[in-house]
């Protein structure tokens, strides 16, 4: 990485980064939704925040989530940088 440049990491699921079909090396936008106060419908708001962002690394660790039955299991969680 270039100096005076930052990289953040985003914690998501292959489901929500097209199935798994993001990799290193791929550019992606950045987007944000979120609902609008007393909006008369309850379609959020979805904006462009970053755009042809390159994607340094990805990943998969083991966390730790609560069950459907309440008991601790481990999950698979993706990581982007």
């Amino acid at each position: 990485m270039n100096p005076g440049k930052r990289a953040f990491t985003i914690k998501g699921s292959k489901i929500m980064v097209s199935g798994g079909l993001i990799s290193q090396g791929c550019r992606v936008d950045v987007l944000v939704s979120y609902p609008v106060p007393n909006a008369k419908n309850d379609a959020p708001v979805n904006k462009i925040i970053l755009e042809n962002i390159p994607i340094r690394t990805t990943g998969t660790e083991r966390e730790t989530k609560i069950g459907k039955d309440g008991r601790e299991e481990l999950a698979n969680t993706d990581f982007y940088t």
